[in-house]
């Protein structure tokens, strides 16, 4: 396989079956990059967490990969996950995103839940958004 989507196109074992692995790991993170506003629960709603299975049904799907970077292969990602009896039922819960521009500061996480009850959280890294590349550049001369 050359690259995750591949990958999970083609691992058709549940978790159950094949234990979570770090390609596994790497999926969920590279996940992670979809805007998941109004579309996954934050940590402040009462609301059921969603399946990965349903985002195909979400009225935000074009808002999804609003400014995302490769938007065409993370909407690969996308259809190759709800499709997969590996990922589908992950349950996706508390996701957050807080972007300052004034502080030149942002933060993304979003937390997956296993059919086994095991919590994963994806803290997602720099976006396509100016204020991240400008973090990163802070980080380099600015102590904490």
């Amino acid at each position: 396989m050359s690259n995750i989507i591949e990958y999970v196109e083609n691992e058709m074992n549940k978790f159950q079956e094949k234990e979570f692995s770090p390609v596994d790991s790497l999926v969920l993170s590279q996940f992670s990059y979809i805007n998941f506003e109004q579309v996954v629960p934050i940590i402040s709603d009462a609301a059921a967490p969603v399946r990965i299975g349903d985002l195909l049904k979400s009225e935000m799907f074009d808002l999804m990969f609003h400014n995302v970077r490769d938007a065409a292969s993370n909407r690969r990602l996308l259809f190759a996950l709800a499709a997969s009896p590996r990922f589908r039922n992950i349950e996706m819960n508390y996701y957050t995103n807080k972007v300052d521009f004034e502080l030149e500061k942002q933060f993304s996480a979003v937390t997956y839940l296993l059919e086994d009850g095991t919590a994963y959280i994806a803290y997602r890294g720099t976006d396509a958004y100016v204020v991240g590349w400008k973090e990163d550049f802070n980080m380099a001369f600015i102590s904490p």
